[in-house]
């Protein structure tokens, strides 16, 4: 049995936090997807859906979801919130195409993630249409207290492309990354980690057969799972999804031995419950085209395996 929480999916991406905090949202039907609200508008009055593959996380300070980036109808650098009593949008950072160097640059697919050590949000990771897209692609620091960023780092040092999936073991304080879109030969066998107390990436070597890193495939949704106190990653495997983790302490992926997984797919997107201490799944399709769009969500319990 799931104790009340929430799922909030824009986009591509999917967040969960607890309803305390939405007292509208309380009444919602268990098991059911209900929207909730529109997302704003093109300010220039276009018709093409602006933010997609904009990155969505819950700030636990001001109690909102944030909004930031997408590529339509241009790879943006906007910041929105979303109050869940009101459902009303809030610009935060409007787009600016002088891309200003006190936040990241414009991009789609960024990783965010809190620290709980001041319920900051951690962004890294963005792509663009040109490599690394406009601005800057490395690693910040977010507060809605002041709403300011905070540059902490440059990109993770992966050659070839940059949309990459990050997870933060809050415990150990260290960011996971997993391998980019369009990395060079031989950087399946490297995994890359930042421990936010030495400020800097460090290469992990992760011998070939030992990570699931062999192949990419619009990178492979992981999330730290603190029943384990480890990072997830959820990758397709030959006909299931495959459920790799990783211990920072040691620099090692395992692959879990699971029971009812659920089909391959691309695109996954996973979120953490850290409430009844389970992982979210959905996403999309076979083959990445629009045949064959999967509609399912599954949950995953790293107590049971299941």
């Amino acid at each position: 049995m799931i104790n009340s929480s929430l799922i909030v999916t824009l986009g591509c991406l999917v967040l969960l936090f607890s309803t305390l905090s939405a007292q509208n949202l309380n009444s919602l039907p268990d098991n059911s997807w209900v929207r909730i609200s529109a997302s704003p508008g093109d300010p220039d009055g276009r018709e093409v859906p602006p933010g997609r593959a904009s990155t969505w996380i819950y700030d636990p300070i001001s109690g909102k979801m944030l909004r930031y980036g997408g590529y339509t109808p241009t790879f943006s650098n906007a910041l929105y919130s979303f109050d869940l009593d009101s459902l009303k949008w809030t610009v935060l950072f409007p787009h600016d195409e002088t891309y200003p160097t006190t936040r990241p640059g414009a991009g789609s697919s960024w990783s965010l993630m809190v620290d709980p050590s001041d319920q900051s949000i951690l962004f890294c990771g963005g792509f663009g249409s040109t490599f690394y897209g406009t601005g800057d692609h490395g690693l910040w620091r977010y507060s809605s207290l002041t709403n300011t960023f905070t540059k902490i780092s440059g990109r993770v040092p992966y050659p070839g492309l940059n949309k990459l999936i990050m997870a933060y073991d809050f415990k150990n304080r260290t960011i996971v990354s997993t391998l980019p879109m369009g990395a060079a030969e031989g950087s399946q066998g490297k995994t890359y980690v930042f421990p936010l107390d030495s400020n800097k990436w460090i290469s992990k070597n992760t011998p070939s057969g030992q990570n699931p890193q062999e192949s990419y495939r619009d990178g492979f949704p992981m999330v730290y799972d603190t029943a384990m106190h480890k990072i997830l990653c959820f990758k397709s495997g030959a006909t299931l999804m495959d459920v790799w983790a990783f211990d920072v302490t040691i620099s090692t992926w395992t692959l879990l031995t699971t029971t009812n997984a659920p089909p391959k797919r691309q695109w996954a997107v996973a979120a953490y419950d850290p409430l009844n201490k389970v992982t979210f799944m959905t996403g999309i399709t076979d083959d990445k085209a629009s045949t064959g769009v999967k509609t399912d969500v599954w949950v995953f319990n790293s107590a049971t395996l299941a």
